[in-house]
């Protein structure tokens, strides 16, 4: 089905967004209208004025178009055996859902696969595995940046800004190279 929609696929709304229509168009208005000409320009006046023109066409474009498709139905893009595939395939619990390497693209994975992937990109990689709890190594780390303050012989209302008080440890992920199939689309490695 992803090869006959494409990568840059997008479902069709089921109903005329008409507050989002609006919102948008009035927003854009308002910019134009905000848009102020070089206060030294001998046609400043003119420029604001014409610029307040051109925001209300813009108004009355949206309130025609508005008007006429309000409460309309948009008539689906794919078919409703498409639609049954996807609801089976979403309530698939073994699938999880993950941003691709590029675009705004999102990949859906085999959680089996992506956590081999994960494996052998962490076995490549220059790091090693750690037993320890999050809270442990956090509390470490924090001990040990605290020891390199003191050897500085900074004190405490010096070093303390410099400290995180609910401190994380970065976690890996990997987005999908949608871009190489012929490498069983790798991931490339994140640490965030």
């Amino acid at each position: 089905m992803i090869g006959r929609l494409g990568f840059n696929f997008q479902f069709t709304a089921r109903i005329f967004s008409t507050l989002e229509i609006i919102t948008s168009s009035e927003l854009c208005c308002q910019k134009i209208e905000k848009f102020q000409a070089p206060a030294n320009s001998p046609d400043c006046q003119r420029l604001i004025m014409e610029n307040k023109e051109r925001a209300q066409q813009i108004r009355n474009i949206m309130v025609a178009h508005v008007q006429k498709y309000h409460g309309m139905n948009i008539k689906p893009n794919i078919t409703r055996k498409e639609w049954t595939r996807l609801k089976e395939f979403k309530a698939r619990e073994n699938l999880i859902k993950l941003p691709a390497d590029k675009g705004s693209a999102t990949v859906i994975e085999n959680e089996h696969k992506y956590i081999l992937k994960e494996r052998n990109q962490i076995k490549d990689m220059d790091v090693v595995l750690c037993g320890r709890s999050e809270k442990t190594i956090i509390r470490q780390v924090r001990s040990r940046i605290i020891e390199e303050f003191k050897s500085m012989g900074l004190k405490e209302k010096q070093y303390r800004w410099y400290l995180v008080t609910a401190a994380e440890v970065a976690k890996m992920y990997l987005p999908i190279k949608t871009h190489k199939p012929h490498e069983d689309f790798p991931g490339r490695p994140v640490v965030n």
